[in-house]
This record gives C-alpha cells, sequence and structure tokens, in this order.
C-alpha cells in the first residue's frame, strides 16, 4: 500500500477525541432507530444497546452487497484521510486479501480494520508486551460453499470501481479534508422546566448517540464545512433517489451530531452547511460488448443496451475501430444512445448530490432523536414484532427465531446455534 499525492492542499485541524468505551455508556445508532420503528422484535435481537447479534457466518455465509461495501468504504476511508492518504485500489486488494484468507496480520492492518469481522484467533509478540501481528481466520476457511466465482466477480467490480474514482476525484474533489472518517459519540441532552441542560442517563450510564462518521470537508471557494458521506449502491433512478435523500434520516442526524460534537469539543465545524452524498454505482466503464456480424456490419456493431456500463469514449473509440461513423449519424437510436453517454459522462459510475437541512430540520431531528431513545429505554418497553409483506420482513435475517417464537418452536436454541455477538459494532 503506497501514499497517493493529491492536488487537495488539506490542512487538518483540531480532531475530536478518542470516544469513551461502548461499556461505559448507552448507545444509540440511526440504524437502530430505524430497526426500532421498523420491528421492535428484530431490533432487540440485532441492536448493541440489547442482544447485539448476527447471523453466524460459519452456517449462513455472508451478504455480498453489505461485505463489499465495508471494503469499498475501508478504501475511500484510507484514500481520504489526511494523514495517510492510501491508494484505493491497493486498499481494496489488500482488504480482500485479508478477508478471503486471513492468516497473520499485521497490527497496523488490523488497526486500520482490514480485518474487520473476520473470527480472531489470537494475538502473538514478537517483543515483550508489544503485540505485533493478530491471527484471523479469513472467509474461505469460515464461510460454507464458498463460490469462487462470485468473490472474483467483486474483487474485479472494486478494483474497476476504485480505478475510475481515482480519476473522478482528481477532476472533481475541490475541497480540504478537516477531520478524517472517525467514530462519533455525543452524550444526550435536555433542559429542565426551569431551564437547566442535563443529561439523559439509564441507570448509572450516559445515553450517546453514536455512529461513524465519514470525513468532515471545507469547501475550497465558499469556505463552508459539511460531510461528505460515502455510500455503494445498484444504478437507480434519479427521481427517486432525490426523493429519498430529502428526508434521510441518517444525513440530518449526522449533521446535527456533528454540530454537537464540535460544540462539545471546541472544533471549527459548528455549523455543518450541507452533506455531499457521494454515492459509487456498482459499475466501472468497460468496451462495449459488441453485436454478432451482419452484412451491414461485417466486424459488428457496439451495443446500445444501457444496462452495460461504458463511456462515451470507450463506445466511440469501438465505433471509430470499425469505420461506423456513418452508423451513427443515420440511426436514430444510435444517435440517441450516444447523446445518453455524452449527457450522463461520470454519473454512470459515480453520483454526487448536495443535501441541505435547514435549522429548523437540525433541531426537529434533534428532538426526534430524544423522544426517540426515551421510547427505547422506557422501562415498561414492550417489545413485539410487526409482520409485513414487505422484502426487509421476508428476509430479515432473524425471520426462522421470529416465527418460532411465535409458533411455540424452540426460537432459543434456533439463536444460540445460528447466532454470534457482532462485536465490531
Amino acid at each position: 500500500m503506497g501514499a497517493l499525492t493529491t492536488n487537495i492542499n488539506t490542512q487538518v485541524g483540531k480532531l475530536p477525541p478518542p470516544i469513551p468505551p461502548k461499556s461505559e455508556v448507552i448507545p444509540i445508532h440511526t440504524s437502530d432507530r430505524g430497526t426500532f420503528k421498523q420491528c421492535r422484535r428484530k431490533w432487540n435481537w440485532s441492536s448493541p444497546m440489547r442482544e447485539n447479534l448476527r447471523t453466524n457466518p460459519r452456517i449462513h455465509g455472508i451478504s455480498f452487497p453489505l461485505w463489499f461495501g465495508t471494503g469499498i468504504h475501508l478504501a475511500m476511508e484510507l484514500y481520504y484521510n489526511p494523514t495517510l492518504k492510501l491508494d484505493p485500489v491497493n486498499t481494496f486488494t489488500t482488504w480482500y486479501d485479508v478477508q478471503t484468507k486471513g492468516g497473520m496480520i499485521d497490527y497496523m492492518i488490523y488497526d486500520l480494520g482490514y480485518a474487520s469481522g473476520l473470527p480472531h484467533l489470537g494475538e502473538y509478540d514478537i517483543a515483550e508486551g508489544v503485540t505485533q501481528t493478530h491471527h484471523v481466520e479469513g472467509l474461505f476457511d469460515v464461510i460454507p460453499d464458498v463460490d469462487l466465482d462470485e468473490f472474483q466477480a467483486h474483487l474485479e467490480l472494486g478494483i474497476g470501481m476504485m480505478t475510475f474514482y481515482k480519476e473522478y476525484a482528481d477532476r472533481h474533489d475541490n475541497f480540504a479534508v478537516i477531520a478524517a472518517e472517525h467514530d462519533f459519540s455525543v452524550p444526550l441532552m435536555d433542559k429542565s422546566e426551569d431551564g437547566i441542560d442535563y443529561y439523559i442517563t439509564h441507570g448509572t450510564k450516559q445515553v450517546h448517540y453514536r455512529g461513524r462518521m465519514d470525513v468532515i470537508i471545507q469547501d475550497l471557494e465558499t469556505g463552508r464545512y459539511g460531510i461528505m458521506d460515502h455510500k455503494t449502491a445498484a444504478p437507480a433512478d434519479g427521481d427517486e433517489y432525490i426523493k429519498k435523500l430529502e428526508k434521510d434520516e441518517q444525513v440530518t442526524s449526522y449533521m446535527w451530531a456533528a454540530e454537537r460534537e464540535a460544540e462539545i469539543h471546541d472544533l471549527e465545524y459548528k455549523n455543518i452547511d450541507f452533506v455531499i452524498y457521494n454515492t459509487l454505482w456498482k459499475a466501472f466503464p468497460k468496451p462495449p460488448d459488441i453485436t454478432s456480424i451482419t452484412k451491414n456490419f461485417p466486424q459488428g456493431r457496439p451495443s446500445i443496451d444501457r444496462t452495460k456500463p461504458t463511456s462515451a469514449a470507450l463506445w466511440y473509440e469501438a465505433v471509430k475501430e470499425r469505420d461506423l461513423d456513418w452508423w451513427v449519424e443515420n440511426d436514430d437510436k444510435a444517435k440517441a444512445y450516444a447523446q445518453y453517454l455524452l449527457d450522463s459522462g461520470d454519473g454512470l459510475f459515480v453520483r454526487r448530490d448536495y443535501v441541505r437541512r435547514n435549522r429548523h430540520e437540525l433541531r426537529s431531528a434533534g428532538q426526534r432523536i430524544l423522544d426517540e431513545a426515551s421510547d427505547m429505554l422506557a422501562p415498561d418497553l414492550r417489545v413485539y414484532p410487526n409482520f409485513t409483506t414487505s422484502y426487509s420482513c421476508l428476509r430479515c435475517p432473524f425471520r426462522n427465531p421470529c416465527l418460532a417464537m411465535d409458533d411455540g418452536s424452540d426460537w432459543q436454541e434456533m439463536i444460540d446455534n445460528n447466532y454470534v455477538g457482532n462485536y465490531d459494532r
């Protein structure tokens, strides 16, 4: 893994301090809030403030979308870390090797998160009292029925996406990184009837809003502060995507949390004006498919299938190699496809949306977090399922023990045999 030199003059300001150990606070996460409102039984089993369980990969394997997204996210995190600036292609391939093969992992690689989610088999000291390596078990040894083709496809996809993103970032990044990706933990507070602030507690512990925040940035033109949030996703309809962002709770709550963090620790980004929703579509530019040879196209012709990702440059290169300019000029479908590639540009592979919230929306988010935390921690809380015909219910990782709990079967045995603690949260 080597460091990149970028064209951005990053200057890191005062950084947030380390967060308290999770055993010392009651954590509230954005994902848990969503799960709590979706289904309390699922929340009870999955939340770090409750059972904190996940499916056992030795039995159920892995969710490739979630696993792959973790690798891309790590590559982005270390690329935008202003101290490290690691090449995202190298990061992703190293992560893939560690994840699939495991073995004896250097402590720096381990601490940076390359082995996240893998079973930890032990620590080994080279010098007395100094841990130098961690022994982890790779997925090829953990999960049943390894599909090597599926893993290889995700490796190629990750390399392609990160190769394109480096070029994209060189063209479009116009910000300084103020704080690298980091865990945040802000105590929840309320006001008494006489206007005095007080901490929300549960038993003897403070209740904290927690999460992992992507980079805090400063726009080099306006000087305004914002958050850049990285996501991986299958290509989606643009209108639907914008509607989702209008009320995306993570965007809103993370803006609120970043300002609270800055206020508590006297950091420079006390006003967060925007979030860049940095979406990396699960695609990268490939040469277009070439159709079968016909009389009019003795060398075939480049495909105009919009579901097959390519770039205008690669497509026109294939056109010129076959002397097919006449086809593009005279065929309406070819002409429309060429225009589609030119109009879409980089947006076929990376999409950046600027999302903003006003002061009222952020105050409302803070109150919403307090209200939901109060419901989650209520002494008379009732935990019950919310059965629906939605995908999230039908494909819920806890569906079998949930059904067993209702029909009188031994649901606890299912939990004991099929789930493990999710210690990375």
